[in-house]
């Protein structure tokens, strides 16, 4: 069936402060990565908060020397989430797992599009 895929949902949560951001990238490329990186940085700065630290997963977009370069562009100091260890990244496995609950699967939507721009005015609003 024509259209039918994935779609991906990057998500930062400010540790102390709880407060989250959310993307939702056309792919899990370290381009994407890299522009959410930014995103997170502008997003977090209108908030007046400085990133001094960012925890990801071990996925390759973040591995590697590209989204690596962007944070040390950020003055950001990229650590890793150890393996099969989710409660390290606890605040952001727990936002992932209510997020759909609340948005992707809380109410019919027509198409892609439709439920994107249910997740941004979702993410508006908070």
């Amino acid at each position: 069936m024509k259209g039918i895929g994935w779609e991906f949902l990057f998500v930062a949560v400010d540790d102390p402060a709880r407060i989250a951001f959310t993307g939702m990238p056309p792919n899990e490329r370290q381009e994407s990565a890299v522009q959410f990186l930014h995103d997170v940085v502008a997003y977090y700065a209108s908030l007046d908060m400085r990133i001094k630290h960012v925890l990801t997963d071990n996925g390759s977009a973040f591995r590697f020397k590209l989204f690596r370069a962007a944070c040390t562009r950020h003055g950001i100091v990229q650590k890793f989430t150890r393996t099969y260890r989710l409660q390290a990244n606890g605040k952001a496995e727990r936002f992932i797992q209510s997020t759909p609950r609340e948005w992707a699967y809380g109410w019919i939507y027509q198409n892609s599009a439709q439920r994107t721009q249910a997740l941004l005015r979702m993410r508006n609003e908070t």
